[in-house]
């Protein structure tokens, strides 16, 4: 149940969110909220929205791939073929803490700033592995509760750098804990300005809840877990006091927690870089440098964190803008995955997803609907949609095939691929798209042994026709869906 924010939270809050240090999430992270909310939201919205974002599906294809997630042999190497693997609120968890992780980064200008970073994303990946050796459910979630966790720290370091040194130095050399030394500084407490971040960008209340300063003396297993994992984060990277008795009562706790009298905390960081490869990715840390930070913690007369940034700054933030292979080389990857689809005689609908990640991704329309017709072939309904406008949904998609003058009846009932320009009523659109933006059309039907059974329709609102080579694209991705579909026809 949300609590009423104090008048100098509010103040604060304000102030931070004056100096840019408390963004605005951006409208794929609020269609991931909503689609948290949403009890018929599935599998297809979820890689709709991920599918807008090159950042967040290297990132899911990454911890698809480690060795926490994968289960075969055969890397994953497509988004579709991941959510399909991990399962909607795994992946659902994953990319909203993602989401915030990648915004935060602009948050970043200075090397102390680059530290609460790191800290915040260790922190969120000790959370998820440590719930997941506890066998927690949905131990995802707390990946997304591991980020806050850290961050009101970086916004009141980026919007008050000197109160917020002496607030550090409170906890470092006095043994404040977070919240009284954050009440002693700035006149509120931490817990107060994490439920705020979290109304802020209205998450839900099952990540606030087990947040340390919201959840207080609380003993769950949820919130015991975090506990210990954040703590162990902030000891590493000087948020908080370390020392051999800290760290040894943080591994005592985590003993009893996972019911494991051998369990060590440097052995845990250790294969933390095996099971989230994300660490090494944007951090360039590997795992003797987490095991080697975690001793000179333990030892406690030298900054763990100090030898991370030297090793580390600034490498994290160039991974989340790593440019993606050119689609004619992409196009070919996805060709044969479908093929191999083809052959283990996938699940259609994993099928359906990985045709429409391969066009979304190598052609780049502003909308594509995967359609399939009806029974009566009377109506052309929209299977999978994803775009730009994020208020479209596949189910707007309708198309009346009884209109005789109207163009996508026209071309599908031709039986034949084509290229159309023409504004949405002379297309045969519904009215329930009439957000939508069309100004060059492609249209290629799904025809499987023999009979039209869908179209794909792609769509830009601008004047960039679609090329032959793009054509070429979607016909040959149809041919493989209709591989794919033609054992369960026969």
């Amino acid at each position: 149940m949300a609590t009423e924010l104090d008048e100098a939270t509010k103040t604060m809050l304000a102030e931070i969110q004056r100096g840019g240090h408390l963004p605005a999430l951006d409208m794929n992270v609020h269609e991931l909220c909503r689609l948290a909310g949403d009890s018929h939201s599935n599998l297809p919205d979820l890689t709709a929205v991920m599918l807008r974002d090159p950042a967040i599906t290297t990132f899911i294809l990454s911890i698809a791939n480690s060795a926490a997630y994968r289960t075969s042999g055969e890397p994953i190497r497509t988004v579709s073929s991941a959510v399909v693997m991990m399962g909607f609120e795994r992946v659902k968890s994953l990319v909203l803490g993602m989401f915030i992780f990648k915004q935060s980064k602009e948050n970043v200008k200075s090397r102390d700033l680059y530290r609460l970073f790191t800290c915040a994303y260790f922190s969120g990946s000790f959370c998820v592995a440590l719930a997941r050796r506890a066998r927690l459910p949905n131990s995802e979630e707390l990946f997304v509760a591991g980020l806050l966790h850290e961050l009101p720290r970086l916004m009141l370091a980026n919007t008050f750098p000197d109160k917020y040194h002496a607030m550090e130095a409170l906890i470092l050399k006095e043994g404040l804990p977070a919240d009284a030394a954050c009440q002693r500084v700035f006149g509120v407490s931490f817990a107060g300005l994490s439920r705020g971040i979290c109304e802020h960008w209205h998450l839900p209340e099952s990540i606030l809840s087990v947040l340390p300063a919201v959840a207080g003396t609380t003993t769950s297993p949820r919130t015991s877990i975090m506990r210990e994992a954040t703590q162990l984060a902030d000891m590493m990277f000087g948020n908080t006091p370390g020392g051999a008795v800290n760290i040894g009562e943080t591994q005592q706790n985590l003993r009893k927690l996972l019911k494991d009298d051998k369990f060590s905390v440097e052995d845990f960081a250790s294969t933390i870089c095996d099971e989230d490869q994300n660490l090494t990715r944007f951090f360039k840390i590997n795992a003797k440098d987490v095991g080697m930070m975690v001793k000179i913690t333990e030892w406690g007369k030298a900054n763990a964190a100090q030898v991370a940034m030297d090793l580390a700054y600034g490498s994290g933030l160039e991974a989340l803008e790593k440019k993606e292979s050119p689609p004619q080389v992409q196009i070919g990857a996805f060709m044969t995955e479908l093929a191999l689809c083809a052959r283990r005689h996938t699940d259609i609908n994993g099928v359906l997803l990985l045709a429409q990640e391969a066009l979304y991704k190598c052609i780049q329309p502003d909308f594509l609907f995967t359609a399939l017709t009806d029974h009566a072939t009377a109506t052309l309904r929209g299977r999978l949609y994803v775009g730009a406008d994020l208020a479209i949904h596949a189910r707007d998609f309708a198309i009346d095939l009884t209109k005789k003058d109207a163009l996508i009846p026209m071309q599908l009932r031709s039986g034949k691929a084509g290229r159309l320009q023409a504004d949405r009523a002379r297309l045969g659109l519904p009215d329930t798209l009439k957000t939508l933006r069309v100004h060059h059309t492609m249209l290629v039907p799904i025809i499987i042994c023999g009979k039209t059974l869908g179209a794909y329709v792609l769509g830009r609102g601008h004047d960039q026709p679609f090329t032959d080579e793009e054509l070429d694209w979607v016909e040959a991705v149809e041919t493989h869906v209709a591989l794919a579909f033609e054992p369960i026809l026969r």
